[in-house]
C-alpha cells in the first residue's frame, strides 16, 4: 500500500484567514466562508501516519466549508461536546448519532452558525475496506448512507477521547514511527471506528438470553483484545440490551465486560514484557495494546501486578524474572 501522507508530520495551525489555512492544509481542497460577524479563527492539530490523518479542528465562529477530501481516502468526522451549535451536512442537520463520512469522489458541504469542534479521521480507502470486509464481511461503503454513518453518541465521545489521548501522547513520544508500528496503530484505530458503526439495517435481531450474550461478548473481547470493547459496543454487535449483558456477564464471569477486556489487555502487556523485554519500550507496548493514556495505564498495571510496568521490564531485562 502506497503512503498517502507524510508520517513525520505534526502540524499545529492557528489561522485568521481562510486562504492561509488552505495554503498549509495537507491534502485538502477546501473553501471556507465566514457566516457570522467576528474574528475568523481556526485551530487545527494534525498528526499523520502513512495512511491516516488525525485532525482536531476548532472553528471559533460560524463557517461554511465545501470541497473534496484527499484522493484515495475517506473522511469521518466526529463532533465533540464542545460543539454547542448544530452541524449541517449536505443540506441536512447532523443528528445526535450520526457522523459525517465522505467517500472518494464525494463533494462535501458543511456549515454551522456558531463555533464548532470536531475530530476528522482521513483513512486510506483500501485499508478501510480491507478491515471492514475482515470484520463485517462487507466493504465500508455498505455502512454509509448519504455521507453519514451511525455511531451512538457515547461511542463517538469514546472515539474522540481515544484519539485525543493518542494525539497528546504522540506529541511527546517520537512519532517517526517505523512502518510496522504505524500499521499496528492504523489497524487499531480503524477497528475501533468500524466496531462502533451500527449497520444501516432495519432487520431485528433475535435477542439472546443473558448467558448466551455473555458468552458471545467474551468471544468478541478475545477476538479484539486491543480494542477494550465497552458494553454498548458489545450490545450493538450482539443484539441485546445492556442490562441483559451486564447481568449475564456478572453471573458467568464475576465481573463487567469492560473490566474483563481491560484485564485481558493488561495480561497481554505483562506477557510481552516478560517474553520480549528488549524489543520495545513501555510506551510502545502500552499503545500497541490500546492503552493511549499512559498515566492511567501505569496505575491500572500496578493495581493488577503490584508493580509499575518499568519495574517489570527492568527485572526481566536483568534476567531475574
Amino acid at each position: 500500500m502506497n503512503s498517502i501522507f507524510d508520517p513525520t508530520l505534526l502540524l499545529q495551525i492557528t489561522c485568521h484567514d481562510p486562504d492561509e489555512f488552505q495554503e498549509v492544509a495537507i491534502g485538502w481542497d477546501i473553501d471556507h466562508v465566514q457566516l457570522v460577524p467576528g474574528n475568523y479563527r481556526i485551530n487545527v492539530d494534525m498528526i499523520h501516519t502513512r495512511n491516516i490523518q488525525f485532525s482536531n479542528i476548532t472553528h471559533c465562529i460560524g463557517v461554511q466549508e465545501r470541497g473534496c477530501i484527499p484522493p484515495g481516502a475517506c473522511a469521518i468526522s466526529l463532533p465533540t461536546l464542545l460543539s454547542t451549535y448544530p452541524l449541517y451536512c449536505c443540506g441536512r442537520i447532523l443528528q445526535r448519532d450520526e457522523c459525517l463520512a465522505s467517500m472518494p469522489g464525494d463533494e462535501f458541504e458543511t456549515f454551522s452558525n456558531g463555533g464548532i469542534n470536531y475530530f476528522t479521521i482521513v483513512v486510506d480507502i483500501d485499508l478501510l475496506n480491507k478491515e471492514a470486509v475482515r470484520l463485517t464481511g462487507h466493504p465500508f461503503s455498505s455502512l454509509v448512507r448519504s455521507q453519514r454513518v451511525t455511531i451512538k453518541k457515547q461511542d463517538q465521545l469514546r472515539l474522540v477521547h481515544t484519539i485525543s489521548t493518542m494525539m497528546q501522547e504522540l506529541t511527546h513520544y517520537p512519532h517517526h514511527l517505523t512502518t510496522g508500528k504505524q500499521e499496528l496503530l492504523e489497524k487499531q484505530i480503524v477497528e475501533q471506528i468500524l466496531l462502533s458503526i451500527r449497520p444501516p439495517s432495519g432487520k431485528k435481531i433475535k435477542n439472546p438470553n443473558r448467558l448466551q450474550a455473555a458468552s458471545k461478548a467474551e468471544q468478541l473481547i478475545r477476538q479484539h483484545p486491543r480494542q477494550h470493547l465497552n458494553i454498548q459496543q458489545l450490545c450493538s454487535l450482539i443484539g441485546c440490551s445492556t442490562r441483559t449483558l451486564h447481568l449475564g456477564f456478572k453471573e458467568r464471569y464475576g465481573t463487567t465486560p469492560g473490566h474483563y477486556a481491560r484485564t485481558l489487555a493488561l495480561n497481554a502487556v505483562w506477557r510481552q514484557f516478560r517474553s520480549q523485554p528488549q524489543s520495545r519500550t513501555v510506551t510502545e507496548v502500552a499503545m500497541a495494546w490500546g492503552f493511549y493514556h499512559l498515566g492511567r495505564f501505569s496505575s491500572q498495571y500496578r493495581q493488577l501486578f503490584d508493580e509499575l510496568p518499568s519495574v517489570t521490564v527492568k527485572r526481566c531485562r536483568g534476567g531475574r524474572a
